[in-house]
């Protein structure tokens, strides 16, 4: 029962709920849900989300509507703000396409980029860096 638990997002949300209606704060629903179910299941601030909706007088389980533009293809359009400023910072990049910091930054290193002297680099050297006869003094 755990297992299917841990998949079905609505679930837990009648769980987060049932433990807002027992008066429970929402340190106590989170230590309770994560002992019977397991500790990497979700995260404290979760809980306090759905408590504060429910404060709120919001009980609707649902996810809200989300009214920004879906974004399909985020690489590219990291890619293509790096292409117009290339030394610009993960937080700039962020701000710019209005993403998440840390997002950001996870997709630019699953990418090889990492961020050397100021800009965004390549982590890898390229094949014709690699077979470059440079000498250095």
């Amino acid at each position: 029962m755990a297992e299917s638990l841990k998949k079905d997002h609505h679930a837990l949300r009648e769980c987060f709920l049932y433990e807002f209606l027992q008066n429970n704060s929402a340190a106590e629903t989170h230590c309770k849900i994560c002992h019977v179910i397991g500790e990497d299941i979700f995260y404290y601030e979760t809980v306090k989300f759905w408590f504060k909706r429910f404060k709120e007088g919001n009980y609707n389980l649902e996810d809200n509507a989300r009214t920004e533009r879906p974004r399909l293809n985020v690489e590219d359009d990291i890619e293509e703000e790096l292409e117009k400023q290339p030394k610009s910072s993960v937080r700039e990049v962020a701000s710019s396409l209005g993403l998440n910091k840390d997002a950001v930054h996870r997709r630019l290193r699953q990418s090889g980029r990492v961020p050397k002297f100021g800009q965004l680099v390549l982590h890898d050297l390229t094949i014709d860096q690699k077979t470059s006869n440079v000498t250095w003094c």
